[in-house]
């Protein structure tokens, strides 16, 4: 394998051209999480009645029911075509 040589400088270059590696967000000591973007101020002081909340719920429930439905439906009719295709293929 004459590749050894090649690959050994290649390492050898990658660590001599490595740079010191990012710290992590949280390692930062000059971060002062207290402060909150005014953006998410406005948006954390937005609260829903309970009314509202019953209604989102519902319509939720709502649409899921709707899709899983329609999911049914179409892996119903997929086996359908999927079974008759086998069976024209096959016994015909």
């Amino acid at each position: 394998m004459s590749f050894g040589g090649s690959v050994s400088a290649m390492i050898t270059s990658l660590k001599n051209n490595s740079r010191q590696k990012k710290k992590l967000l949280f390692d930062k000591k000059d971060t002062n999480w207290k402060k909150v973007p005014v953006k998410l101020k406005k948006f954390r002081e937005k609260k829903a009645t309970q009314k509202q909340l019953r209604k989102i719920r519902t319509k939720l429930l709502a649409e899921n029911s709707r899709d899983t439905y329609k999911k049914v439906v179409a892996l119903g009719l997929a086996l359908l075509i999927v079974s008759w295709l086998i069976y024209w293929f096959f016994y015909t």
